[in-house]
């Protein structure tokens, strides 16, 4: 018998099990916000010059497969990002949750520092140019702090009760009878 009966009770976590619907949602915003932050020069620039282009050459069955092929940029983007998030966001997780740092400033700095690696060893590897490996950096960067910005405020928000945080901390009362 230990000397204090309530050690057993302070051992265990003080950070509820989170819901894993509520995770997978996380997960599914994530990826999809990161996704498109890679992918938005594509999506948004090149896309409607590509459709346009063939619509005004008088291609009448391009808008179909335009549609499908301007859609392939963020798939892939997407694709990136569920990868990263499995085989690195999960570990970074567990680390962050262990030392009892999470917070959306930590994973955006460590996601916008890792996105541009991720993206560049992508690029190179399937590629194998250089010059628009590095061009994928940016769109790894991108990707990396959309990701972390979602994921960080998703994991914030369930650490945040039991870290003590108050959004609005309680006023000066001798501030408060001066003004």
């Amino acid at each position: 018998m230990t000397a204090d009966p309530r050690r057993e009770i302070s051992d265990s976590t003080e950070i509820p099990d989170s819901n894993l619907l509520a995770d997978l949602f996380a997960l599914t915003l994530t990826v999809a916000f990161g996704g498109l932050a890679g992918s938005a020069f594509f999506l948004f620039v090149a896309a409607p010059v590509l459709l346009f282009s063939g619509i005004a050459q008088g291609e009448t069955g391009v808008g179909f497969g335009m549609a499908l092929f301007s859609l392939a940029p963020f798939l892939t983007a997407a694709e990136i990002t569920l990868f990263a998030m499995l085989f690195v966001g999960a570990p970074i997780t567990w680390a962050l949750k262990r030392l009892n740092r999470e917070r959306v400033s930590v994973y955006m700095k460590i996601f916008g520092a890792l996105g541009p690696l991720i993206a560049f060893g992508y690029c190179w590897s399937s590629t194998g140019s250089f010059g628009l490996a590095t061009l994928a950096t940016i769109h790894g960067l991108l990707a990396g702090l959309a990701s972390g910005c979602v994921w960080g405020r998703h994991r914030d928000a369930l650490v945040r009760p039991s870290r003590g945080d108050d959004p609005d901390p309680p006023t000066n009362p001798y501030h408060d009878m001066i003004y």
